[in-house]
């Protein structure tokens, strides 16, 4: 699963460094598990982060934010306009029937809060106005 892992990797070196990110791996504080391998296990004391939900399952999110233990965090992050599964994705299934819970927030970003290249939110606003 190292390939599908490594642009977290990269993550954690860009906000950390490398050291400290190799550390933290090697000693088991980062864990990098694809959804399947969460079954069974509960989390406590642990900030729990899925990325690119926008291409879950229902099934896959209702498995990850039902693994939370004790003083623990669930953190899901995706973009529901580049689902390669269309609109019945765990992220939307959370954005339009979890938001009223209590303890739960949703914060939703636009092409204003991209972080990458400068060229990115114009790129964004030609794809919206040709309707993707």
């Amino acid at each position: 699963i190292a390939p599908y892992m490594l642009p977290y990797v990269e993550y954690f070196k860009h906000f950390l460094g490398t050291d400290k990110t190799e550390q933290l791996i090697h000693y088991g504080s980062i864990h990098l598990y694809p959804v399947e391998l969460l079954r069974g296990h509960t989390y406590d004391d642990t900030i729990m982060i899925m990325d690119e939900t926008q291409n879950s399952t229902i099934k896959q999110v209702k498995l990850f934010l039902t693994r939370m233990g004790n003083r623990s965090k669930a953190i899901m992050v995706g973009d529901v306009t580049q689902s390669d599964i269309g609109e019945k994705n765990g992220l939307r299934f959370c954005m339009d029937n979890l938001s009223d819970l209590r303890n739960l927030a949703i914060c939703k970003f636009d092409k204003s809060d991209v972080l990458r290249h400068p060229i990115i939110p114009d790129i964004l606003e030609r794809f919206e106005k040709k309707g993707f």
